[in-house]
């Protein structure tokens, strides 16, 4: 099972089943543990609520099976802050790109997450304002 995590309910990936975030939170229940092969969550983790965070992610690791791909895209909040230190984000800007945010952190805030979680980070990218980064599953070893 393939699952796709968004904000926009709209957007639809072939071969994904569409998950949207409502409320701040998502619902997973529906879905088997260890069942899925591969998580996007690529829109829409700043609109996870900063209190349900760790829960979201609780519930998308028990989702994950042993080799099962997540990938997690947002906003660089050490980025975005640079760039509006240095003025290529001018203060209008900044309130239209953070309105109806409730959650953004950093690259190297959800690297850390991540691998606290025992998730291999597979690669850890930023593109302008935006980072992503893909981990994996791996069997526990004894």
């Amino acid at each position: 099972m393939k699952l796709y995590l968004t904000d926009d309910v709209g957007k639809n990936i072939s071969g994904y089943e569409t998950i949207p975030v409502k409320n701040g939170d998502i619902d997973l229940s529906h879905v088997v543990n260890n069942s899925c092969e591969e998580i996007l969550f690529t829109a829409g983790i700043e609109k996870v609520e900063v209190s349900n965070f760790q829960k979201v992610l609780n519930e998308i690791l028990s989702k994950m099976r042993i080799g099962c791909k997540l990938v997690i895209s947002g906003i660089d909040l050490e980025v975005l802050s640079r760039y509006v230190i240095n003025g290529s984000v001018n203060t209008s800007q900044y309130a239209e790109l953070i309105k109806d945010k409730n959650f953004i952190s950093s690259l190297s805030d959800i690297r850390a997450i991540l691998n606290s979680v025992g998730l291999k980070i597979n690669s850890a990218n930023i593109k302008d304002i935006h980072y992503e980064i893909s981990a994996t599953r791996e069997k526990v070893s004894n």
